[in-house]
């Protein structure tokens, strides 16, 4: 059997934009875009039953950010916040509302279409220059702890998590099987409260333990 295409939102006031990522997103077999909208507001009608939402942040009626928060409340939809803009305030507020990753709209179309796939998995995403933002931010208020109750195994996972890698590039690395990887990032998901991978990271670098301190 088939499996079913990743069902697509896309929500961009920018009409040139839009019929872009449409065309883009349209043209591969494992996806296909459900609706492709102007604002904030058109989102949030379109979201149910679509597997993935793309959110510009600054939309007209309702903004992406606000979007997101009603979509993931609303909704078993994810959510990909796309933006030119790298202000603090934007990237912490789309990760409160729940966002599942987060993309500077000068991304390759493979790095978008990556993204995309890898949230539908659950697994997360955040642009590397966005990373950096966060992890910073998350560093002010930090306090170093031991990485207790994880397993050496779960340490060397956890460490290639903050570094971006997928499910598939972290069991390369280790020579481990994918299936393997799940189980242990399901594991330190649970061991440490975050709903996905992205809130993993946040939660590591919340603990000091980013940036070679693993």
């Amino acid at each position: 059997m088939t499996p079913r295409p990743i069902r697509v939102l896309i929500a961009e006031d920018q009409a040139m934009i839009r019929s872009a990522f449409s065309a883009l997103v349209d043209a591969q077999p494992d996806m296909h875009v459900v609706a492709a909208v102007a604002d904030g507001e058109q989102a949030v009608r379109a979201a149910q039953g679509t597997d993935v939402a793309l959110l510009d942040i600054r939309m007209p009626r309702r903004d992406g950010i606000s979007a997101a928060s009603e979509i993931r409340r609303t909704t078993a939809c994810r959510c990909l916040m796309l933006t030119t803009f790298r202000e603090e305030t934007l990237v912490l507020g789309a990760l409160d509302a729940g966002a599942s990753g987060f993309l500077l709209k000068d991304s390759s179309p493979a790095v978008l279409l990556d993204a995309i796939r890898r949230i539908y998995r659950g697994e997360g995403y955040l642009d590397p220059a966005i990373t950096t933002t966060v992890l910073k931010h998350v560093h002010r208020r930090a306090t170093p702890r031991p990485l207790e109750g994880f397993t050496v195994r779960e340490t060397e996972v956890l460490q290639l998590v903050c570094e971006g890698l997928s499910n598939r590039a972290i069991a390369e690395q280790l020579t481990i099987a994918e299936t393997t990887v799940k189980t242990h990032v399901q594991s330190l998901l649970r061991k440490t409260g975050s709903p996905d991978r992205v809130n993993l990271v946040i939660w590591a670098a919340g603990q000091g333990l980013v940036g070679g301190q693993l």
